[in-house]
């Protein structure tokens, strides 16, 4: 823990007002397999940072590289499946909102720009797999940062991008082989 001294003059006295300020780094990685789905329900709430999606034809259904550096964040994940429905969600504590976010004085000077970068320390990346027998359902939301979003040949029903005060990239490289019910694209 680290402590920030600020010198203040308050009604022509001199004080001394002391801040704690607290570094924290969260990682996380996991990785998420379909039992009997054949359908998948994915919704991404990034508050703050950097979004990667990508796909890749081999391997578990979704795989999560998580990393954060906002005091007092919890990520909030969850992965269920019921009637041949999975439903992945992945977010956390810090909704898009000051006072979930902005915990210390350290991460109010990156979000002013005037310490590290934002992106740098809260980067998350979520790779899905492309599969014939998958279907996806896609809520990606990002509140402030950047997104890059590359869903290739990914299989999908709806898509919901909402990119809120960011920097975004969709790319879509490859035909949907089905026809999609639902494409909504909001941009702040």
């Amino acid at each position: 823990m680290k402590n920030l001294a600020l010198l203040a003059v308050f009604c022509g006295s001199l004080s001394v007002v002391t801040f704690a300020q607290e570094e924290t780094k969260q990682d996380l990685q996991r990785d998420f397999y379909v039992k009997t789905a054949s359908t998948v329900n994915v919704l991404i709430d990034c508050p703050l940072g950097e979004l990667r999606v990508n796909t890749k034809q081999q391997g578990p259904m979704a795989v999560l590289d998580l990393k954060n550096s906002l005091t007092n964040f919890d990520y909030k994940i969850s992965y269920r499946e019921e009637g041949g429905v999975g439903d992945l969600n992945v977010g956390g504590s810090g909704e898009i909102s000051h006072s979930h976010d902005i915990e210390s004085f350290s991460d109010f000077k990156k979000l002013l720009g005037l310490g590290n970068s934002i992106s740098d320390d809260n980067r998350w990346v979520v790779t899905l797999k492309e599969s014939g027998d998958l279907l996806y359902n896609l809520d990606l939301n990002m509140g402030l940062g950047d997104a890059d979003v590359d869903l290739g040949a990914l299989k999908m029903s709806q898509l919901g991008f909402n990119c809120g005060l960011s920097d975004a990239t969709l790319s879509i490289t490859q035909p949907n082989p089905v026809h999609m019910e639902l494409m909504k694209v909001d941009n702040g």
